[in-house]
């Protein structure tokens, strides 16, 4: 006996100290620079993967297309509602039945043999017996479904349903803060592309006049009192254009930044000029915008949201208190040779209370609504601040149109000014610091008119952000960027109308679209052109980015009714040419067949 379990123990022996071994050769690996580069190298191509081209100058909607499609923010979002969707198809999964295979080998060393003992005389009934081979084969496919556990992971499904709708919230929420940012940058950048050249040319000409006092002052052709003074005004003038061109230097790789677009690309902002008075406001009374923000914003939605979820926790806590009733079947299979049916069925149910649930009860119970007024508590205090907020988004912006007014005014002086002082300088009445620092209070106040205006647009997207707007209901990420572009132009135009249900509006006339698009193909496909070519013209005008539609009227249909026409020519030709054979004009017959054939030559290679 010790002969046979000598090789098996020497076995056991052996796989032992192999997973003892395997448990020390486990230790940190830092990464190397090669790595660690080759790491960065990939992480970078992948953040600027699959950008369409930049092939004209950007608008400011065309900026923010950008922004919601490739700004990495933007996109950890849409990736963390996508995980709680996944998340919520594994809770779904919770609520099925457990199915479970199983299968088992078991070896004895010996046979489980035993004897029997009489209990009253104590002596021994029968030999030494077994009914179970040494080794022993099992298999079995069972399935088992507990109601108390169907009930939890359904409130579970629910609470993860939510989840991902908070998550979307959460992504609105953070495209609305890049808007606000885009705005900004995005006029910040269009006053840097037309200002830093000019600032750049002040400032050379400041260093030039610098270098001719400080030349008159060493050859003392002038007070040196005078010329220091006129050295420090110029100074300061340069100082403050060397500020002016170091924050028009960030502007544009700001905006950059925000649009998701590799460090350092070249790319041009569209020409606009800016408005005489400032952006219209919003002549919506303001109780009107009060009710859209309760509606629409994104905070008071998550806010809804957490306090289904507790409510859902409070219901499961009570699901948790009853008793848990399990159905169970399976198939069995066992290859002892001493068993009269080595394979059979089996069922049964059980139930089972956890007990000291009892008095836990009032406490979860009593948590549980107490989660619920939190979340309740938490919904009123967001419905106040948002409504704070409207108010005073609505105030900044009328503040900044004022303030955007009076930079107006600044510069229309300071350009008089500039006018008139180089008028003064090209008769030698004005110095040329006079005149430099005529040019740079100018170009201060152009700056100052780009910052107010970017401020007006930033405050008016603060505005719509405080009413929680969104361009659409729900972000498609394969729109194309032209018409994301488009629908956040139409969308601005709607809301400064007071037309604050845009969004649904565009889904219907989305599916009107769709509708015009298959019916005019439907026309097209039997042969009812001039209706086809009507339904299309509609279409295009209720989509003008629809680029199949305009494909169809103007160059499908008007090809085929021309075909359809020079074939109908042809046709007369053709009955001209047999008539004129069977009166025997053969020679004219010919001609007319040789001017047929000649045509339809040309149509065919058309």
């Amino acid at each position: 006996m010790l002969v046979l379990l000598r090789p098996r123990l020497v076995q056991a022996l052996g796989i032992a100290m192999l997973l003892s071994l395997t448990s020390c050769i486990v230790v940190p690996k830092a990464l190397d620079t090669e790595a660690n580069r080759s790491r960065l190298e990939s992480d970078l191509k992948e953040a600027y993967a699959r950008q369409e081209k930049i092939e004209r100058p950007l608008t400011l909607e065309d900026a923010m297309a950008r922004t919601i499609r490739y700004n990495l923010d933007s996109r950890v979002k849409l990736m963390q509602e996508a995980l709680a969707k996944g998340e919520l198809g594994l809770a779904r999964w919770d609520m099925l039945p457990r199915l479970a295979a199983s299968a088992g080998y078991s070896n004895r060393s010996t046979y489980a043999a035993s004897n029997s003992v009489n209990l009253d005389t104590r002596v021994e009934s029968l030999s030494m017996s077994t009914s179970q081979d040494r080794d022993i084969r099992t298999a079995d496919l069972s399935i088992a479904w507990n109601v108390l556990d169907f009930g939890v992971s359904y409130y579970q499904a629910k609470q993860k349903a939510n989840q991902q709708l908070i998550w979307r919230e959460r992504r609105r929420k953070v495209i609305h803060n890049l808007m606000q940012e885009v705005r900004l940058a995005y006029w910040q950048a269009a006053g840097s592309a037309k200002l830093q050249a000019r600032a750049i040319r002040v400032l050379q000409s400041a260093e030039r006049e610098l270098e001719r006092i400080r030349q008159q002052r060493e050859e003392r052709l002038a007070s040196p009192i005078e010329n220091l003074r006129e050295e420090r005004a110029l100074l300061e003038t340069m100082r403050q254009m060397q500020a002016v061109i170091d924050e028009l230097a960030v502007a544009k790789p700001r905006l950059a930044s925000l649009m998701g677009l590799p460090p350092g690309i070249s790319f041009e902002l569209s020409t606009v000029d800016l408005p005489e008075n400032g952006l219209p406001s919003m002549n919506v009374p303001i109780e009107k915008l009060e009710q859209v923000a309760l509606e629409h914003r994104p905070e008071l939605r998550e806010a809804a949201y957490e306090e289904r979820i507790s409510a859902l926790e409070a219901r499961k806590a009570i699901a948790r208190l009853l008793p848990g009733i399990e159905f169970r079947g399976s198939k069995e299979y066992n290859s002892n040779s001493f068993a009269a049916y080595p394979n059979w069925w089996e069922g049964g149910m059980s139930v089972s209370w956890n007990l000291m649930n009892i008095p836990l009860a009032p406490q979860r119970i009593k948590t549980a609504k107490a989660g619920k007024e939190v979340a309740r508590a938490s919904s009123l205090a967001i419905s106040m601040a948002v409504l704070s907020q409207v108010y005073v988004s609505r105030q900044q912006q009328g503040a900044s149109i004022r303030q955007y007014s009076l930079a107006r005014q600044q510069w229309d002086v300071d350009e008089q000014m500039l006018w008139y002082i180089n008028a003064g300088h090209e008769l030698n009445v004005l110095s040329d610091r006079e005149y430099i620092q005529a040019q740079a209070n100018a170009l201060k106040s152009e700056l100052g008119l780009y910052m107010a205006h970017a401020s007006m647009e930033r405050a008016q997207g603060s505005l719509y952000a405080s009413l929680g707007l969104d361009p659409f209901l729900d972000i498609d990420t394969a729109m194309p960027l032209d018409k994301l572009s488009d629908a956040i132009l139409r969308a601005g135009k709607a809301w400064q109308a007071g037309r604050f249900g845009w969004a649904t509006d565009e889904v219907d006339r989305v599916g009107r679209a769709a509708r015009l698009f298959a019916d005019g193909q439907e026309l097209f496909l039997q042969e009812r052109y001039a209706e086809a070519d009507s339904l299309f013209t509609t279409l295009i005008s209720i989509d003008p980015l629809n680029e199949s539609a305009r494909q169809y009227k103007e160059t499908i249909i008007p090809a085929r009714v021309s075909r359809i026409s020079k074939a109908e020519k042809l046709s007369g030709k053709a009955r001209q040419a047999a008539e004129l054979q069977q009166e025997g004009r053969v020679e004219e017959a010919k001609a007319l067949w040789n001017e047929i054939i000649l045509e339809s030559k040309k149509e065919l290679q058309k």
